[in-house]
């Protein structure tokens, strides 16, 4: 199947030789999955959640320190009371 953000239904059917109504119901049913997909990701971090940013990387040889430091990576981290911690560094955002 060929799904894309952009592709609409008819050109979608004439590329893979069925039906413009079938390619609907296909594209209705990937957005559905995809909207459950994103409200379950939505649904894991409400409530009381803490936020922070650390900066990890090579020690400190005289000269600047904190978020001036260079090789230094800014982390960015989600905690959630009781639960689970997302944590992603910034440059990969």
């Amino acid at each position: 199947m060929h799904y894309c953000e952009d592709s609409p239904a008819s050109k979608t059917s004439y590329l893979v030789v069925i039906n413009r109504n079938t390619v609907k119901q296909y594209y209705s049913h990937y957005r559905e999955h995809i909207l459950s997909c994103q409200y379950e990701e939505v649904m894991r971090f409400s409530g009381e959640i803490e936020v922070d940013e650390s900066y990890f990387g090579v020690r400190r040889v005289r000269g600047k320190r904190g978020r001036g430091a260079a090789g230094k990576t800014p982390v960015f981290s989600l905690l959630k009371r009781g639960g689970e911690v997302c944590v992603t560094d910034v440059a990969s955002v």
